[in-house]
């Protein structure tokens, strides 16, 4: 009897060694397999970021690419072109993403775009299925054939001639002359560019979603700024209107509106 009582403690005391010894293996599973999770989606989160910082960059180098082709425009015609390229008769036939082709590199589709006609015309509908990719933001959100660099319709400056050299001096050269728009949907080749009421909207809609906002700004000096944060309507009309160097000044120094 006191044979068999020992036995049995001795396998229960080797049932709960071994019970112990597993939970502890158990144990050391979960905790490793945690570790990697963790790892991963710290790593996932960082790459994220190197991705988004890389997009950003690229979107910047896209805009000054456009910024350079519109002053070197400007230096064979006096002028920044038209955003709508008209007929005779007044009728708007095409973007001046199409007139400014030569200068970001693109003659031949230039050449090959029937500019008689409008964009939609049968020949041009085809050469517009897809946008040239410094039309294109990496950040943008839209079809192929969509452009994501607009002009600000309210600047007062596309078209007109001008004589003063575009430098940065006190003057209006802090003028708001491009702006990323990564959600359009329209071709590239139309003439399209959002009206200032439509920049003011978007612009209130993401300041009420309180998402970070981070939308390129094309200046006409030629550099990039980047809105932070959302101001109020009246400052968005003023950022986005023909006198809006003063209020792009500002805004700097009050940190809304950074390089």
């Amino acid at each position: 009897m006191g044979r068999t009582l020992k036995d049995a403690f001795g396998r229960m005391g080797k049932m709960a060694r071994a019970f112990t010894m597993g939970g502890k293996r158990r144990t050391l599973v979960v905790l490793a397999v945690g570790f990697i999770g963790i790892t991963a989606c710290v790593t996932l989160l960082a790459y994220l970021r190197a991705l988004d910082a890389r997009r950003r960059v690229w979107a910047i180098h896209n805009m000054k690419i456009i910024l350079v082709a519109l002053h070197n425009y400007r230096d064979v015609y006096g002028c920044f072109p038209p955003r709508a390229v008209t007929d005779g008769a007044g009728r708007e036939l095409y973007s001046w993403r199409v007139a400014l082709l030569p200068w970001v590199g693109h003659p031949g589709l230039y050449a090959a775009f029937d500019r008689s006609g409008p964009y939609d015309s049968p020949q041009n509908r085809s050469l517009g299925e897809s946008a040239p990719e410094v039309y294109r933001s990496p950040r943008a959100r839209s079809p192929a054939h969509a452009a994501s660099y607009m002009a600000v319709a309210g600047s007062g400056v596309w078209g007109r001639t001008e004589q003063k050299p575009l430098s940065r001096d006190p003057d209006n050269s802090d003028l708001v002359v491009l702006i990323e728009w990564p959600a359009c949907e329209s071709p590239w080749t139309a003439p399209y560019d959002p009206q200032l009421e439509e920049v003011v909207a978007y612009l209130s809609r993401e300041r009420d979603t309180k998402c970070p906002v981070d939308m390129l700004l094309g200046l006409k000096w030629g550099g990039v700024r980047s809105l932070r944060s959302v101001p109020d309507v009246d400052v968005l009309k003023r950022l986005f209107g023909p006198d809006g160097g003063e209020c792009v000044r500002r805004l700097e120094t009050e940190g809304v509106i950074t390089p």
